[in-house]
């Protein structure tokens, strides 16, 4: 099943006890107006998108695979460089990168101080054929690195795989089904209408409504409980919790 963003909106206005032409959301041009673009529902659908961006990065492993070209003598390519047309599913972006291939060949995983410790020229090693690539590593979550790079005039595709975000437009009947119904019908709008709150603070009929947030954050710390273990451990995509718990 799937849930649209209209959807989402309508339940949105239901925790705040709003109507659907409610101008809680609303962004004034400063004249008194509202120029298009920036009604109620748009700034709800900006925040269901924020809010589906934040669970996958923190409690949702949702796959993602995708090709990234490095061009001749090329060492590190940003992910936002991604061929997004060949991305699985449609549209969507990586985030964290887990495995990476060269054709058939599965790279070897490495952290960069491992790459480095074992060749200490390590960021001027270059092979002359793609086929004679070994590892891939990264320095941040937000690129991929070969080693040893390629100095072959035709560039070397490499196909990766990792956890990343659903494709998320800001219109009414984008459907949205990276979770089952219960949970995104629970969790998305609670974070909406706490954006709503906090967006309206001066609106004392609103400041004890904030309790929507501890909704949304306990629906993200079940999410996370419910992740494989080793997608937990230190060094892993979700290793810190979505809610630092007190001691």
């Amino acid at each position: 099943m799937a849930l649209t963003m209209a959807q989402l909106t309508t339940e949105t206005y239901k925790l705040l006890n709003e109507a659907t032409n409610s101008t809680l959301g609303i962004v004034s041009a400063g004249d008194g107006t509202v120029s298009a673009g920036n009604e109620s529902d748009t700034t709800i659908r900006g925040f269901i998108g924020e809010a589906v961006s934040e669970i996958c990065r923190t409690c949702v492993a949702f796959q993602v695979s995708g090709s990234l070209s490095f061009s001749q003598n090329t060492r590190n390519v940003l992910l936002s460089s991604m061929v997004i047309a060949n991305n699985t599913p449609a549209n969507s972006s990586m985030w964290f990168v887990t495995d990476a291939y060269v054709g058939s060949t599965r790279l070897v995983h490495a952290s960069e101080s491992s790459v480095r410790a074992n060749d200490l020229n390590y960021a001027s090693t270059v092979v002359a054929t793609s086929a004679n690539i070994t590892n891939w590593y990264r320095m941040d979550n937000y690129s991929v690195s070969l080693y040893p790079y390629c100095s072959n005039a035709t560039a070397t595709a490499v196909t990766i795989y990792g956890y990343g975000i659903p494709n998320i437009a800001n219109a009414s009947g984008t459907s949205l089904s990276f979770i089952p119904d219960d949970l995104m019908n629970q969790m998305i709008p609670s974070y909406a209408a706490t954006k709503l709150i906090m967006k309206n603070v001066d609106d004392p009929t609103l400041g004890n409504r904030m309790f929507w947030k501890n909704w949304y954050n306990e629906g993200r710390m079940k999410l996370y409980m419910q992740l494989d273990a080793g997608l937990r451990q230190a060094g892993g995509p979700y290793a810190i919790p979505p809610v630092i718990m007190q001691q």
